[in-house]
């Protein structure tokens, strides 16, 4: 997304979604909660937080969402998510014609001596 508003994109990049996941690594003692053994998926922000004992920066999940729902419904980013999909689309466009490749069309004619 830096690259969209013409930020520069970080040298160095951690994922924290990847290295919960990495921390969780199929242990079902730490996930899902005890109380909540039926939930599927994997843990999001605040569960996360929760998970390694850190607060959880004052925003419940009704508050999470309501931002959440702000930044989608916002008209500059449907926006450019509309011109990502579209230039998307042309990319695809091109490489199946690229995939075709130039077509030579070939007429056997019989050779007429004079």
């Amino acid at each position: 997304m830096a690259f969209v508003y013409g930020l520069p994109f970080p040298t160095n990049v951690l994922d924290q979604y990847v290295e919960n996941i990495v921390a969780i690594n199929g242990n079902t003692a730490v996930w899902p909660p005890q109380d909540e053994k039926n939930r599927k998926g994997r843990p999001g922000l605040l569960d996360a937080l929760k998970l390694h004992g850190l607060p959880e920066s004052g925003r419940s999940k009704e508050e999470k969402e309501r931002i959440r729902r702000i930044i989608l419904d916002n008209e500059q980013t449907q926006q450019v998510e509309r011109k990502r999909k579209r230039k998307r689309k042309r990319e695809k466009e091109r490489e199946k014609e690229d995939k075709k490749g130039p077509y030579v069309l070939l007429i056997d004619r019989p050779c007429v001596a004079d």
